[in-house]
């Protein structure tokens, strides 16, 4: 093979082989993309049916808590000293105190105070803990 144009460098030869492997890497479509952590993370988690079970009454914990209002069947400071002390039925699900009030509103009210709790002290260690880091990195 000749050069068209005297004087000018001859182009590299590139063997047939490697072209293949050069646009099959660069091509391959059909190849799936590795799994990413979160994704690995989720698919672990969802096998795990305890963790499952778990997330599901952690859940109806806090739905029950934020909705107490439209929930309950009774207000929680409510008495009724007719019903005094009565163990669970119909009517009240969890029975009632010695002094007639409904153990299930107070007790899904008293939910709303253990989530409010569990914030605070969530966001105060996260910010003592950012602060003390902050300090310890610089």
């Amino acid at each position: 093979m000749t050069d068209p144009t005297p004087g000018a460098p001859a182009a590299p030869a590139v063997e047939p082989a490697a072209l293949a492997w050069a646009s099959s890497e660069v091509l391959d479509l059909t190849r799936k993309a590795p799994a990413s952590p979160g994704r690995r993370m989720l698919r672990r988690f969802l096998k795990n049916r305890m963790a499952i079970v778990g997330l599901l009454g952690l859940t109806t914990i806090v739905l029950l808590a934020v909705f107490a209002t439209q929930v309950e069947r009774f207000p929680y400071e409510q008495m009724d000293l007719r019903a005094s002390k009565s163990a669970p039925s119909s009517e009240h699900w969890f029975g009632t105190d010695r002094i007639g009030r409904d153990i299930w509103s107070r007790t899904i009210h008293g939910g709303r105070v253990s989530l409010a709790v569990a914030g605070a002290a969530t966001l105060l260690s996260t910010v003592i803990g950012l602060t003390l880091g902050s300090l310890a990195g610089y």
